[in-house]
């Protein structure tokens, strides 16, 4: 499998093969002073009777690949399939650099850092029920540092051969893959993931150390150049929301006039697509500079939301609603703290209180994770309350007299009228249902005005995923309170209960994250504390 992070494809598997790409088989089986002293390439397979379930070499290498010396990584007879290369230094830091922009910090202590973003998922007592797996491949267990596979990177604990050539380690607790890149003669650039960090670590050891490898290819790199003349291409979304002029065969360096105009009831909102030359892609009368390639644009237009007379909570929190379809929803995350019948709801649990209990609870999302929201009555206002699925259920209500929870089909029915409306409920789609529901504060927001801002509330800033609020629900990212106790992604995830139980100890849940365009579903422990969004019943 392969994967698109950024501008670079990467390999989502670690390496399995045997031969270099003219047919010469690459040694193994080397004796422990062979493997030491060698400067050939070589590979090894990590003990398979080392891994409980693992019962053949074969099975071994079907999980975690296999591990090479870095004299094979650079033999000039190629280890990587054609058009692929084993990564730089500077391929590593590509991607490490560009999952930092994205809202993962590549620091050892952060759950949310870059390491574990890139690790797949699957672990010994993950958080996330369908990761949760003591069977290989997977991470062995940790507290605190989980791996998520926000990129489908899928980074898995190979483990690595020692110097000696028959000590192996870490199988389950880290791994570590190769650079083309030397830092000397006995030594080159490698990198690492532990299952005790959130960091995806750079370090330079010795080169007959055996350890996994991960191929790159540059996206778009054997992409054909189209002849002239060139194609200006222009379309409309959603279909019918207005007509767009300008469109045709010209020449490399033509100027050419584009035009947009709205039907009744819609906005031009801006223009997508190939919009380097584009002089303001945010106005619907503007130019472009013909390139020497086919050009794309869509003229985006967006409906104006229509808002309900709002509702009140028992403690007197007063809500902006919103009619989407046949439902009214409420506009904002829920801030109340008391049951309909005037019972507070339980709060201030520990971490160890957070996880056992089986009574409604709610939390406040850590104030200090969020720059510029310096208490928990600014994270409230700002973000609302997270509440575990107990309060959810609890029969004395939780939300406003003649409203309550969505159901899973209630959820449904928001996402179905959605895609309805033109807005593809998938995640890689710009378009996507997700950043049609999401609220426009965003970082490095194009729309500007209160849209653009670093100020929380807000979406992290996304070159692919605009969030553009078409109809008026305003998605915020509260982020979470796991079911261990800790707290996470607030700007990064945001995450509602439904009002319906999958099992005994998970529900159904549905989010949207920031660098996705879909709404995604999900069922997870009840003990999890997620935002709530009501609808009128």
């Amino acid at each position: 499998r392969t994967v698109i992070i950024g501008d670079q494809e990467w390999m989502a598997e670690n390496l399995r093969v045997t031969r270099y790409n003219n047919g010469d088989d690459i040694p193994t089986d080397l004796y422990h002073e062979d493997w030491t002293n060698t400067t050939e390439g070589a590979y090894a397979i990590f003990p398979h009777e080392d891994a409980d379930g693992i019962n053949s070499p074969e099975e071994m290498v079907e999980t975690y690949g296999k591990l090479y010396n870095w004299y094979a990584v650079v033999d000039t007879r190629g280890l990587c399939p054609q058009g692929w290369s084993v990564p730089s230094a500077d391929d590593w830091t590509q991607l490490v650099d560009y999952v930092v922009s994205q809202g993962y910090p590549n620091e050892e202590d952060k759950p949310y850092g870059a390491g574990n973003a890139l690790k797949s998922c699957l672990q010994v007592d993950s958080p996330l029920e369908w990761c949760n797996t003591s069977e290989h491949p997977r991470w062995s267990s940790h507290s605190t540092h989980s791996g998520f596979d926000e990129f489908g990177f899928s980074a898995l604990p190979g483990g690595y051969l020692f110097t000696n050539g028959f000590s192996y380690f870490a199988l389950g607790g880290g791994g570590y893959w190769w650079s083309s890149s030397e830092v000397s003669s006995t030594a080159a650039f490698f990198r690492s993931a532990s299952r005790s960090t959130g960091r995806l670590r750079e370090w330079r050891l010795n080169k007959t150390r055996g350890y996994s490898v991960r191929c790159v290819r540059k996206v778009g790199l054997d992409d054909p150049e189209p002849e002239p003349p060139y194609d200006l291409i222009l379309e409309v979304y959603p279909a019918g929301a207005g007509i767009v002029t300008g469109g045709g065969e010209y020449q490399e360096g033509e100027q050419v006039d584009i035009s947009a105009t709205a039907e009744e009831g819609w906005g031009f909102l801006m223009w997508i697509g190939d919009t380097q030359q584009v002089d303001d892609p945010f106005s619907p009368d503007t130019w472009l500079t013909m390139p020497s390639q086919n050009v794309s644009l869509t003229a985006r237009f967006q409906q104006d939301p229509i808002y309900g007379e709002g509702v009140t909570d028992i403690d007197g929190n007063e809500y902006l609603t919103v009619i989407i379809g046949d439902q009214e929803w409420m506009a904002e995350n829920l801030r109340v703290t008391n049951y309909n019948n005037g019972d507070p709801i339980p709060t201030d649990l520990s971490n160890d209180e957070w996880a056992s209990t089986t009574e409604g609870a709610y939390a406040i999302n850590s104030h200090e994770s969020a720059d510029g929201i310096n208490s928990p009555e600014e994270m409230v206002e700002a973000y609302g309350k997270l509440y575990n699925w107990y309060a959810v259920a609890d029969s004395r209500g939780l939300c406003p007299q003649g409203w309550s929870v969505p159901s899973d089909n209630d959820w449904a029915a928001l996402v179905d009228y959605v895609v309805a409306e033109g807005f593809p409920n998938e995640s890689d789609n710009p378009n996507g249902a997700g950043n049609a529901l999401k609220s426009c504060r965003q970082v490095n927001s194009p729309l500007g005005g209160e849209c653009n801002t670093s100020t929380h509330p807000r979406w992290i800033s996304h070159s692919d995923h605009l969030c553009f609020d078409e109809f008026g629900f305003s998605a915020l990212p509260g982020g979470s309170r796991w079911n261990a106790g800790y707290f996470t992604n607030v700007g990064h995830l945001g995450s509602w209960w439904s009002a319906n139980e999958f099992s005994g100890s998970s529900a159904w849940r549905r989010g949207m994250r920031g660098f996705y365009g879909d709404v995604s579903i999900s069922y997870l422990g009840k003990n999890n504390g997620y935002s709530i969004r009501c609808i009128r019943d």
